[in-house]
C-alpha cells in the first residue's frame, strides 16, 4: 500500500514509437485515478512489488531481441513522488540462449529473493535470484516442465509440475 492506499502494477499497451509500433509497458495506479508509467517503449511485462513496496521487478525484453532479461526500478511510497528512473538488470540470461523469457517474478515474503519462471530455447523452469542480481539458481528438475512459481515462506516455493504426466502442485524448501 502506499501513502495514498492500495497500488496496482500492470502492463500498459498505451505507448507506441515514432513508427507506430507499440510497446508493453509498465504503468501504477492507485485508488485515487493517479497513474505513472514505470518504462516507456521497453517491451516489459509480469510486473511484481516487493513486499515494502519500494521496488517493481519484471521482465523485459533486450532491445530487438526474443530474450527478456529481469530488472527492477524504485518506487517511491506515495504516486506523486515517482521519478523515471532507467532499469536496472538483476539477471541477464546467457548469450548462448537465442530465446530466453522469463514469467511471473515473484518477491519472497521478506524482500531479499526473487522466484521466476523461464524458457531457455528448451526447458522450461523455476529459478532463484537475489534481489541485488546475485546467487541465481536453478531450482527446477531439467526433465519437466516446471511453472507457475509462487512464495510459501521465505525459504519454501509452490510450483506446477508435470513430473507424472499432469501437472500438480509441488512444494519445495530451498534450505
Amino acid at each position: 500500500d502506499s501513502v495514498q492506499g492500495p497500488v496496482l502494477a500492470y502492463v500498459s499497451y498505451q505507448n507506441r514509437d515514432r513508427n507506430g509500433h507499440a510497446h508493453f509497458d509498465i504503468a501504477v495506479s492507485d485508488t485515487n485515478k493517479n497513474t505513472v508509467s514505470v518504462t516507456y517503449l521497453a517491451d516489459a511485462v509480469y510486473p511484481a512489488f516487493d513486499p515494502q513496496g519500494t521496488t517493481i521487478a519484471f521482465a523485459l525484453r533486450e532491445p530487438y531481441s526474443t530474450r527478456f532479461k529481469l530488472s527492477k526500478v524504485p518506487y517511491p511510497k506515495d504516486i506523486n513522488d515517482y521519478t523515471t528512473e532507467d532499469p536496472v538488470d538483476i539477471f541477464v540470461p546467457d548469450a548462448k540462449f537465442n530465446y530466453y523469457n522469463i514469467y511471473s517474478p515473484k518477491f519472497s515474503p521478506d524482500g531479499k529473493r526473487i522466484a521466476f519462471g523461464f524458457f531457455d530455447d528448451s526447458t522450461r523452469g523455476i529459478a532463484i535470484i537475489d534481489a541485488d542480481g546475485k546467487n541465481f539458481k536453478v531450482v527446477s528438475n531439467a526433465s519437466y516442465d516446471e511453472r507457475d512459481v509462487n512464495w510459501i515462506d521465505n525459504d519454501k516455493i509452490v510450483f506446477a509440475s508435470n513430473r507424472n504426466g499432469i501437472f500438480n502442485l509441488i512444494e519445495k524448501t530451498l534450505s
